[in-house]
């Protein structure tokens, strides 16, 4: 399944926690209804939500991110009320808002 079948457009929960993913995260573009999106103890790198608008939870905890904060973090996020980022080796400062 790829992230443009339309089954992922009307999803709205994806939990990945510690199945072994790697790489840098896509672009979430085609999950407009995505809610919650949980990729924990991954091996995940890089950051690009600016699809995912609708996103109220995530969690990235234990990837190493390896990002530098830009202050484009969180444009679009309007819902998001959960934000989870622990030991992802980021640095910067979270942009106001955030």
């Amino acid at each position: 399944m790829t992230m443009g079948t339309p089954f992922m457009w009307r999803l709205r929960k994806l939990i990945c926690n510690s199945c072994g993913l790697s790489g840098p995260l896509p672009n979430w573009d085609n999950m407009g209804s995505l809610r919650v999106l949980s990729l924990a103890r991954n091996n995940l790198t890089g950051m690009s939500f600016f699809g995912a608008r609708r996103l109220m939870s995530l969690n990235l905890d234990w990837n190493p991110l390896g990002a530098n904060l830009e202050p484009t973090l969180g444009w679009g996020w309007a819902m998001l009320k959960e934000l989870s980022m622990a030991n992802c080796k980021l640095q910067g400062t979270l942009p106001p808002g955030v």
